[in-house]
């Protein structure tokens, strides 16, 4: 269960969805966005690996972008933009 989930809306452009609880380790950034892939720490949260390339399939379709940030300290960040 995520104890915290932030939305921040910038200048009216685009949206950026904060986790704070989730570390998406670097070495499986490049991979997130793939059909059932889930990270080194997907045993510790239920789901199938389905959600994000859902999320970036259809962003792309509205002819966006997704841009992913991922520290320790701040936890994981989704921004999409569009054009």
């Amino acid at each position: 269960m995520l104890n915290k989930l932030l939305l921040n809306c910038v200048a009216k452009r685009y949206v950026i969805f904060l986790v704070t609880d989730i570390k998406i380790f670097e070495s499986a950034l490049k991979n997130i966005f793939q059909p059932f892939r889930r990270g080194e720490n997907g045993d510790l949260i239920q789901g199938t690996g389905l959600s994000l390339s859902i999320v970036k399939k259809a962003i792309e379709a509205m002819g966006g972008k997704i841009r992913v940030n991922s520290t320790i300290r701040n936890g994981t960040s989704l921004t999409p933009k569009y054009k």
